[in-house]
């Protein structure tokens, strides 16, 4: 009893089956994830270490080294960078992109272990090492609460309540607040006061301690318990710390309010700061667990959002800044519309070439197939995103070829008169092991992509599922559901109507097949010089790795000379903001001093952050304004604010500075500038390279204040060095002296001593230093009274010019030091002119950077699209060799020949014939989504070259004329295979205007197109040739 036997006998069963497939789909697409993209764990963490006062090659030095030598023992570790900066260390380490998402959280307890026994070996004023191992998650619901007439300190309460119940929300993993203002406490005493009345800053800070510090008082013992004792905090309020007693040398009291400023403020130079459509801001940020549906979160939270709104006053609103579910949501409607579409042009093809019952029959195939997949996409950890939807767009002529196959055979059986029930089985029985080889080297061509262990390999792993899973059930469809539904649905054919129908085709494509027969030089010929023609206009077509998703939103890095103040930059962005919010194509401006407010989308990468760095999140109408618009923005500010790197970039997968990037290593840091100048200079003599973009990812120096201590003098004056730290540090920023609470709330209170100009350097040398020690002091000559008491404490509270203990000057230092991997490095970046890729822009340099002399020692390699698609083809080229021996055994299973299998291979390559040119003449890229097409075609075309194959041995088998059978074999084959490439040529068709997707198609259709000429004239002729002087009596004889 063969399969479809087994299903006429079991025909309740079936449909029971096929039900579920239905009610099991429809309930596993509700159940599963939902995402704009695959959950890919971002593998990085970062390490923070302060090191107040040192500069950047002394944090290289004593604190980036040291650690890094450290991490640098780890196992599965992929690049580690770092920057040195003036007081801080920072490095982030990305674990291999082949580290399972279920070893990540181990790999960063041994990182933390490292660090930790790292520790010991740093200088003693280092500050401990912190480390962010969650610096992956995704806050992809992104909102911005604005304000009018409101203070930071009211908003921060407001979004903090927000946060608390957003956090209720079932689904919700974190909730970030983004450009909270810091309040501080400032005190603020004027030099000359504090001279006045004898006080030290020491006398003012003390007395702030003891007021602002918690007290442990112990607990209270009584004969039979215990009871903890608390000594309350007296100053509560900002008015009570400004009626504090401050006592001077001679017990003369004053309230600090009247000897100094005290008032709330907030930090003068904030490390972030946000503003939507120029109007102060706060970002509530949104990430969900791992496997929640998007759609779904934040639908929940749009839902508590509308609550909440009615519970604030006026003027506090909510805007989006960047919502995935809305993206998710747009992405589904469109891929649906698009995968229905594809759905109905391919039953509408089958029922106007092969009737409307055969066109029922394989479309409920094909709609089981779909429908069906699901539940086991959903046992297999699958999710709903634009990956897995392509997937099916991709597989609809595979899946539609053995539903084809079978209701042609059929249709033809009852056509020749053979008996109803014969006719439903015959063709089933023939061609189901051909159809399952094939079905099965379709699946293995894309088994590459499923094995990549690394992240391209994950975000595509959707791929691999959705194809393997509903290959393999439109095969078993094909021979259990396909049969069941012909024999009640198909009725025995109009002789004559039908005969009229096939002779037609027939009549066209016979002379085509014989003439080519018999001309096969003329053929093979042609096609040679077609391939060759083929490959040449390859030199055409445009390349990129990865294109630019499809959003109605970009992003502008904007990035002042390090050093510049903060309010220059928020000044700056303000203008911006303006000067954008008037143009009726853009509908916000989301404005972020520091960094980038949050990390909120998969496809963008996150800038290293810096005083001088802000951002524009800008937003338009659609996406057709946010490509026209771009680059009149990009113009503009870039003229109009010729000081600022400015770069306007899209959302991508590519998360690199420029398509184009080169990296120089070595020791010098002098011969690294130099080596990055001559890499400029070839960059810059390239008209194909837009100059604006051209950087590296070093600073210019910066000057510094160079304060030489003087150790003679200043011990005459009984100050030490962290005296006259201190003392510049009271004169400047103010010193950070407590902490202060308002209810949960911390705020820091300042200590600082006004009247220095920070602006006017001759001011410093006037900053007065008070001694923190008695060592000097004469005690012979004041026992002795030789000298004066009164006297000696004027000494002691006199304060000392800064100039008198150091020799103060203006020198250069290197604001950052970048290594790689422990090595100093410096990366030159560049894009290209509208208009031309990154590939393009690589032919025209590459020789040339090449060329630079390197010193001993030194070394480059090349980052950018470049680096990052040898990265991602890298793991897809090693599992190659897997999906070739897959394919290689089950065709040798099948055939018994390497005759066969080398007509089959020969076929594949002709069909690159039909690729390179559709895509040259559709505009599209070669990237790594059409390197994905091109394998899907592989699939297609071994089909169905095994299917004809097999036919063309079954009738030689049953004693038919060689030359008869090949002729007869591939008119029987002309209905199904054009058939087969019609659909899904039609089906492509929605596919073809998207971003994403659209290379992917016109690779398919292209190579198609060709691909049924190739299969229908060229494998006869491939087979007679082969087999002409052969005589054949079975299938196991053809060698």
């Amino acid at each position: 009893m063969n399969i479809t036997q087994f299903a006429f006998k079991q025909n309740r069963l079936i449909y029971f089956f096929l039900l579920s497939l239905v009610l099991g789909g429809i309930g596993s697409y509700m159940l599963m994830s939902k995402l704009e993209d695959p959950e890919i764990k971002v593998k990085t963490a970062l390490i923070i270490t302060p090191y107040p006062g040192a500069s950047a090659t002394e944090v290289e030095q004593s604190v980036t080294k040291i650690l890094e030598n450290e991490i640098r023992t780890m196992s599965g570790l992929g690049d580690i960078t770092s920057r040195s900066l003036p007081n801080m260390s920072e490095i982030t380490v990305n674990l291999a992109t082949t580290i399972s998402e279920s070893k990540v959280e181990q790999c960063w307890d041994v990182l933390r272990k490292k660090i930790n026994d790292a520790k010991s070996r740093l200088p003693d004023d280092v500050m401990a090492p912190l480390i962010f191992d969650d610096f992956g998650d995704m806050y992809g619901l992104f909102y911005a609460m604005t304000s009018e007439g409101f203070s930071y300190d009211e908003m921060r309460q407001y979004a903090r309540k927000i946060k608390d119940k957003l956090l209720t929300i079932d689904g919700v993993k974190r909730v970030n607040l983004n450009g909270e203002q810091q309040a501080i406490i400032d005190i603020k005493i004027p030099i000359d006061r504090l001279a006045n009345l004898k006080i030290l800053p020491i006398d003012v800070i003390s007395t702030l301690e003891n007021h602002l510090a918690i007290v442990y008082p112990g607990d209270y013992l009584s004969s039979e318990k215990s009871i903890r004792v608390s000594v309350n905090r007296q100053l509560k309020t900002v008015e009570d710390i400004g009626n504090l007693t401050i006592s001077d040398d001679d017990n003369m009291q004053y309230r600090l309010k009247d000897i100094a400023t005290v008032e709330r403020s907030y930090k003068e130079a904030p490390h972030s700061k946000m503003f939507h459509n120029n109007l102060p801001s706060i970002g509530i940020s949104i990430a969900i667990n791992p496997g929640e549906s998007v759609v779904e979160i934040g639908e929940k939270i749009e839902e508590k959002i509308a609550s909440i709104k009615k519970e604030l006053p006026i003027g506090l609103e909510f805007e989006k800044v960047y919502f995935q579910s809305d993206l998710v949501k747009a992405a589904l409607d469109s891929f649906i519309v698009n995968l229905l579409e594809s759905v109905l042009i391919v039953v509408i093809i089958i029922m106007l070439v092969m009737g409307w019952r055969s066109g029922i029959v394989v479309g409920s195939s094909l709609l089981f197939s779909i429908i069906g997949t699901f539940p086991f996409m959903l046992l297999a950890g699958g999710t709903i995103q634009r990956v897995s939807l392509a997937s099916f767009i991709v597989a609809m002529g595979m899946l539609v070829d053995n539903a084809i196959v079978v209701i042609d055979g059929i249709y033809k059986d009852l056509k020749n008169n053979k008996e109803r029930e014969a006719a439903m089985l015959n063709t089933p029985k023939h061609n189901a092991w051909p159809l399952l080889a094939a079905t099965l080297i379709a699946i293995l061509a894309f088994i590459p992509v499923y094995l990549s262990p690394d992240d391209t390999g994950t975000y595509t792993k959707d791929l691999f599922l959705v194809l393997a899973i509903s290959l393999l059930l439109s095969w078993i469809l094909s021979v259990l559901q396909v049969p069941l539904f012909a024999n009640s649905i198909l009725k025995k054919p109009d002789q004559r109507k039908n005969n009229k129908k096939t002779s037609t085709l027939n009549t066209k494509i016979k002379p085509v097949i014989i003439w080519g027969i018999q001309h096969p030089k003329t053929i093979i010929g042609t096609s040679i010089l077609l391939l060759i023609i083929s490959f040449w206009s390859f030199s055409y077509v445009k390349q990129s790795f990865f294109p630019n998703m499809p959003y109605a939103q970009n992003f502008m890095e904007y990035k002042l000379p390090e050093g510049t103040q903060t309010k220059r930059l928020e000044h700056d962005l303000s203008q911006i903001s303006h000067w954008l919010l008037q143009n009726p194509k853009i509908k916000s401006v989301t404005s972020s001093l520091g960094g980038t407010p949050t990390r909120y989308s998969l496809v963008r990468g996150v800038p290293d952050g810096s005083l001088s760095y802000g951002e524009l999140i800008i937003e338009y109408v659609d996406v057709e304004a946010a490509k026209e618009q771009s680059p009149v923005i990009e113009n503009y500010v870039r003229k109009n604010y010729p000081d600022a790197y400015v770069k306007l970039k899209n959302y991508s997968l590519m998360f690199v500075d420029g398509l184009v990037e080169v990296q120089f290593f070595g020791d010098d840091i002098d011969t690294l500038k130099d080596l990055a100048r001559q890499a400029q200079k070839v960059f810059s003599d390239e008209s194909a390279i837009n100059n604006a973009t051209i950087k590296n990812n070093w600073e210019p120096k910066t000057p510094y204040i160079h304060v030489d201590y003087k150790q003679n003098e200043a011990t005459h004056f009984r100050a030490e060095r962290q005296d006259v730290g201190l003392a510049i540090l009271m004169a400047n920023q103010g010193i950070p002296i407590s902490r202060y609470f308002e209810e949960d709330y911390e705020i820091p209170v300042q200590f600082k001593v006004t009247n220095q100009d920070k602006q006017n350097l001759n001011n410093l040398k006037h900053i007065p230093v008070w001694g923190g020690n008695s060592v000097n002091l004469p005690i012979k000559e004041i026992l002795e009274q030789d000298i004066p008491l009164d006297q000696v404490e004027d000494q002691i509270l006199q304060s000392t010019p800064l100039s008198a203990l150091a020799d103060i000057s203006i020198d250069w230092e290197e604001p950052v030091i970048r290594h790689t991997n422990g090595q100093r490095c410096i990366k030159i970046s560049c894009d290209p002119n509208q208009g031309i890729t990154g590939a393009e822009v690589m032919t025209l340099v590459q020789n040339k950077i090449e060329a630079i002399d390197l010193p001993a020692g030194y070394s480059m390699e090349w980052q950018g699209e470049a680096g990052d698609q040898e990265k991602s083809l890298r793991y897809i080229l090693m599992f190659l060799p897997v999906a070739i021996f897959g394919i290689i055994v089950l065709l040798l299973s099948l055939f018994k020949s390497y005759r066969k299998m080398g007509i089959i291979i020969i076929c594949l390559v002709f069909s690159l014939i039909g690729v390179f040119p559709a895509l040259l003449l559709a505009g599209k890229e070669f990237g790594f989504l059409a390197i994905i097409g091109v394998i899907g075609l592989m699939g297609m075309m071994i089909k169905n070259a095994i299917v004809l194959i097999e036919e063309i041995d079954r009738q030689i088998n049953s004693g038919k004329d060689f030359y008869q059978a090949i002729v007869d074999s591939s008119l029987s084959r002309v209905q199904p295979v054009m058939m087969a490439s019609l659909t899904t040529i039609l089906g492509m068709i929605p596919l073809i205007g998207d971003v994403f997707f659209g290379a992917m198609a016109v690779t398919i259709m292209g190579g198609l197109l060709v691909g049924t000429l190739i299969t229908l004239v060229i494998l006869p002729l491939l087979y007679f040739i082969i087999y002409k002087n052969h005589k054949i009596k079975s299938t196991n004889e053809i060698a």
